[in-house]
């Protein structure tokens, strides 16, 4: 028996040789909860960016304007973050409002495993969506799917895991891990 569990681009399972108990199963819980607090966090850090102002950005040229063809990194300024493959896909915060509504909650999992989610739903503010999937004015910047597929973040939550499974299972149990995928802009609902 195993309990499986994904949180962004890891997808961890928890297998013994004997039938798990329910210290193994809650142990899960605790290391998914955990790892997607981490993952909500990432995620909150490539979309909370406040060196650019509207002014700024139109000063700039509009780096994000589809008629550059890509988005124009070297004119932001912007050093890479752990969390993101591509830089650019950082956010800008204008009014705080996309930040805010961001939510992560655990849920259930394919196969009835556990999963963790990280996006927008609910009350999704209007701009969020044509930030994410893009305008014909503005080109895209899906930033759940690239940090959720990232070394640095894959990383952050494989420690996390194996840090909670450590103090929880004292070694009884085994954790494989392997790179789940990640479906673009899961995350906009």
């Amino acid at each position: 028996m195993a309990i499986t569990f994904r949180v962004g681009g890891v997808q961890a399972t928890i297998a013994k040789m004997k039938n798990l108990r329910v210290r193994e199963v809650d142990a899960a819980r605790l290391a998914c909860a955990a790892a997607g607090a981490q993952l909500l966090t990432a995620a909150r850090t490539s979309v909370m960016l406040r060196d650019h102002s509207p002014a700024d950005l139109a000063a700039l040229d509009h780096p994000y304007a589809t008629r550059h063809g890509s988005i124009q990194t070297g004119a932001l300024g912007h050093s890479a973050s752990p969390y993101l493959t591509d830089r650019a896909n950082q956010v800008h915060s204008q009014s705080g409002r996309m930040l805010a509504a961001l939510r992560g909650q655990m849920s259930s999992g394919f196969n009835g495993g556990l999963a963790y989610r990280v996006g927008w739903w609910g009350n999704v503010p209007k701009h969020v969506p044509f930030v994410i999937r893009g305008t014909s004015h503005m080109l895209p910047r899906d930033v759940l799917t690239d940090m959720a597929s990232s070394p640095g973040t894959r990383k952050a939550i494989m420690q996390i895991v194996t840090r909670v499974f450590g103090a929880h299972l004292r070694l009884q149990a085994m954790a494989r891990f392997t790179k789940a995928p990640v479906s673009p802009g899961a995350g906009v609902v």
